[in-house]
């Protein structure tokens, strides 16, 4: 079989439909829904500040899940600072 114009856009629908429809069947569950081990384990996440941000890539239009907890972005943050200050500083010397 021939790969046509037509049969690649149909796969690529096809797909891009299966995609869509598996990602919105993972949405959350309030704690309510939750079994207690399950909501014992959202308790803890909760406590950690763990967030989930739809976060879009460079040169993709498509935005990646990306899951992390406060300490992580706080982390991130001073690491952040400490490039920005790095470059600064070699600036400052040229």
């Amino acid at each position: 079989m021939y790969l046509t114009k037509n049969n690649l856009l149909g796969m690529a629908s096809a797909t891009l439909f299966t995609v869509l429809g598996a990602g919105c069947s993972g949405t959350s569950a309030t704690t309510a829904e939750l079994s207690p081990e399950d909501a014992a384990r959202q308790q803890r996440l909760d406590e950690q500040g763990y967030r989930c941000d739809r976060v879009r890539v460079t040169g993709s239009n498509i935005p990646n899940r990306r899951c992390t907890t406060a300490q992580q972005r706080e982390r991130e943050r001073e690491e952040a600072r400490a490039y920005v200050d790095k470059m600064n500083q070699q600036n400052m010397n040229d």
